[in-house]
């Protein structure tokens, strides 16, 4: 399988930030323009960036992966480093597992240059769709749609690097992009809790999350039924919890019957959520997501000069509150 070498540059990732877009679409792009992407690679699943690892050699998994050392023998190899670790934390970030994930719960993505963003608010709430004849000339309902009142912060969430490349170097690449991807994991969990505070408090412009009160001290069926219903313009089909209360889900007698009534979904675990609390939230209509342009997620200068001591990881976001109605809160009694 033959494939071109791209002479690689820093400036690469300038040009791929300038776009908006991660350094690997930037150089799947150059390499389509430039035609040297190797079509019978990409039917074996290497785009354009996984092509130039392998004509480099420069393996990222198994008994014959990289060291971190080889990412430094010549300048191209320097130039691919970065994206590595950007595609692990990545990776991380986009982990499956049981704790909810931002993919679980934001409805949008939009992608700013700053750190503030001038966040929309439709107001819904008091019209009514109401069907009549053309001939009656009826008047429509009216949809107010105006900027917020106060812009949406965007905050940074990650990690400064405390290793040097001499501590880095004879590190092998699979076991660096394992500790990368924790990092990501970690990165996640971050952002969640800022997307659960803007739910519960608000995003600064007097939308804070209505609850549903229960009487009840431990969840009880008639509590998911009540939150499940709780919103009736949404729906409000994915829950997260505290580890505590997404257990006490799972064990609910109705929840466990093959027999019994058909229930939604049990909570995604989310650690900022207080204790006895459930958030229900309509996942297409919810939360807005506003991330700062440029996909690097790493100082890429730092990392090309082996300054990999301080160099920090990082992702800048925020989050709006879409239809206040489209979350709810129950809250089980003390």
């Amino acid at each position: 399988m033959h494939i071109d070498k791209i002479d690689l540059s820093r400036s690469m990732y300038d040009d791929a930030k300038a776009a908006g877009v991660t350094f690997s679409e930037h150089l799947q792009q150059y390499a389509q323009k430039k035609e040297k992407l190797s079509a019978e690679a990409l039917t074996n699943g290497l785009d354009a960036f996984a092509q130039q690892l392998a004509v480099r050699g420069l393996r990222l998994s198994g008994s014959q992966a990289a060291l971190v050392e080889d990412f430094y023998r010549t300048n191209d190899n320097k130039v691919l480093f970065p994206e590595v670790i950007n595609k692990a934390v990545r990776a991380g970030m986009d982990d499956n597992s049981l704790l909810a994930g931002t993919k679980d719960l934001i409805a949008t993505r939009t992608g700013i240059d700053g750190s503030v963003y001038q966040s929309a608010a439709v107001d819904i709430a008091n019209s009514t769709a109401k069907l009549a004849r053309v001939a009656e000339s009826a008047e429509f309902p009216v949809v107010t749609i105006k900027f917020k009142d106060k812009p949406i912060k965007l905050h940074k969430t990650g990690y400064q690097i405390q290793q040097s490349y001499e501590t880095a170097r004879r590190m092998s690449i699979n076991y660096f992009i394992t500790v990368m991807k924790q990092l990501g994991r970690n990165i996640e969990t971050e952002k969640v809790a800022l997307l659960v505070n803007t739910l519960i408090n608000g995003d600064g412009n007097s939308n804070p999350i209505s609850n549903v009160a229960s009487e009840n001290t431990v969840l009880k069926y008639r509590d998911v039924i009540q939150l499940k219903y709780a919103a009736k313009k949404f729906s409000l089909s994915f829950m997260i919890s505290d580890e505590t209360q997404a257990i006490e889900y799972e064990c609910l007698p109705e929840f466990t019957s093959k027999n019994g009534p058909n229930m939604p979904p049990a909570p995604k675990v989310a650690p900022a959520v207080p204790a006895k609390k459930i958030i229900a939230l309509d996942q297409k209509a919810a939360i807005e997501e506003i991330f700062e342009k440029g996909g690097s997620l790493i100082e890429y200068d730092k990392v090309i000069e082996k300054q990999l001591e301080n160099a920090v990881i990082s992702e800048v976001v925020g989050y709006s509150i879409m239809f206040r109605d489209a979350s709810k809160m129950l809250m089980l009694a003390s």
